[in-house]
């Protein structure tokens, strides 16, 4: 099985929505990493305010470009056109806000091109780096035949990853794509023998990474979060876009998060999620598949091993053996389930309870914790400083609305006070 390397890339960012009945809190750091991960930057903003006088707020993580348009731009035209009207529904916010980015532009078709082709290199770079990473571990030369079996193995996992997922577009739609972007596609092939393995799954890959509900890690993460005019409790909506495929923006919502009477509390990490996640299981992600795997190879060898030491020699048969692999196997499933019950009844459970009962103050403090956590994981690991910088803390509810715990400035605001004068002018014009 090949190893992941450690190596700059991905989600490079922490935010956690924390929620209960009386409001949600949301909380990013300020790091961004450019030149293909050689630079990182302490000062970006995450969070914004989709109304000034509404509710509503907006969380962007990975990609900070629509289209090569800042998402922070894209945000502030948007609330600014949209005044003072409000949506009946958090989801009829989401809506709208997708509607007023699908007619946002001028988008060019060069600009739809380029957008193919960038969505195409990140992953095919990536999968580079593996195949160098393999290759410098093998101590084979990335111009060997070894190298190139190296390549086509990663390709076909990432093939399969793509096929996990959903269709995007349908046979029509996908035909027009690959049709009138094929020399896109087919540069990424280029490089390998015409009709060799290589080729034609490359070809393949580029394919399903266009048509499928497959994001790369350029992808853009949105969070909507707050408040409609008719919802008591609050929400989150997460997106995932990819901007323009063609004519059409790409575009996935994961179920919303929404407090009801039954669901009194929630909590997520968006982008880098591990540390939230040993603080809600009580394990570390990658330990606890580590020890699935370990569990499942020992319960079924053993029986089996077991089986054929002792077992008659005239009963050892295959069917038998399956058998037993199979008794074995539910066995393990079984295992995970009282496991998984475990955590739930001592971990994530009483987490969330005391979650639902926490004040507005103490909902931002827990939110700001994660990613503080978070932030320092990376500072004292062997890893890339992914988060860091200044934590922007907002919390908002149904009686006071967006309220900002804590935010940064690249100005500092006491020199700047028209910044102020001509936040509450826009205030005051949007609900006139």
């Amino acid at each position: 099985m090949l190893a992941e390397p450690q190596r700059p890339g991905g989600k490079m960012t922490a935010e956690v929505a924390a929620m209960n009945k009386s409001a949600v809190a949301l909380a990013a750091d300020s790091k961004v990493t450019v030149a293909a991960g050689q630079k990182t930057y302490d000062t970006v903003n995450k969070i914004f305010t989709l109304s000034k006088v509404h509710p509503v707020g907006i969380m962007i993580y990975g990609n900070a470009d629509f289209m090569e348009y800042p998402w922070e731009t894209v945000i502030r035209i948007y609330r600014a056109q949209k005044k003072s009207t409000a949506e009946r529904l958090l989801e009829d916010w989401g809506d709208d806000f997708w509607q007023f980015v699908r007619k946002f532009g001028p988008i060019t078709e060069r600009g739809r091109t380029n957008n193919i082709e960038v969505t195409l290199y990140s992953v095919f770079q990536e999968i580079e780096d593996h195949a160098v990473y393999h290759a410098h571990l093998a101590n084979v030369s990335t111009t060997s035949a070894e190298y190139q079996k190296i390549l086509l193995d990663l390709t076909e996992l990432e093939i399969k990853e793509a096929y996990v997922t959903s269709n995007w577009a349908d046979k029509k739609y996908a035909s027009q794509i690959v049709n009138k972007y094929w020399r896109v596609i087919g540069q990424f092939a280029a490089p390998y023998k015409r009709g060799s393995a290589l080729y034609d799954k490359t070809i393949e890959l580029a394919i399903a990474i266009l048509l499928k509900q497959y994001y790369p890690t350029n992808c853009s993460g949105i969070v909507i979060a707050g408040f409609g005019q008719k919802d008591i409790f609050p929400s989150f909506l997460n997106y995932t876009c990819a901007g323009y495929i063609g004519s059409r923006i790409k575009l996935d919502r994961s179920d919303p998060a929404k407090i009801t009477m039954g669901n009194t509390s929630s909590m997520q990490a968006f982008a880098q999620g591990d540390i939230v996640y040993r603080f809600m299981e009580g394990v570390d992600r990658g330990y606890a598949n580590v020890l699935r795997g370990l569990f499942k190879t020992a319960l079924v060898e053993s029986n089996i091993s077991t089986f054929e030491k002792w077992a008659p020699k005239g009963k050892r048969s295959s069917k038998s053996r399956k058998q037993i692999e199979t008794a074995a196997t539910k066995q393990y499933e079984k295992l995970l389930a009282d496991a998984q019950d475990y955590r739930r009844t001592r971990f994530i459970g009483p987490t969330l309870d005391m979650v639902a009962l926490l004040p507005k103050d103490e909902l931002a403090q827990l939110a700001e914790s994660l990613v503080a956590l978070t932030s320092l994981h990376r500072r004292v690991s062997r890893e890339m400083e992914t988060v860091g910088g200044a934590i922007d803390v907002a919390v908002i509810s149904k009686s006071e609305g967006f309220i900002w715990i804590k935010r940064k400035h690249y100005f500092k605001p006491e020199l700047n006070p028209h910044f102020a004068l001509n936040y509450m002018r826009d205030i005051k014009g949007a609900q006139q």
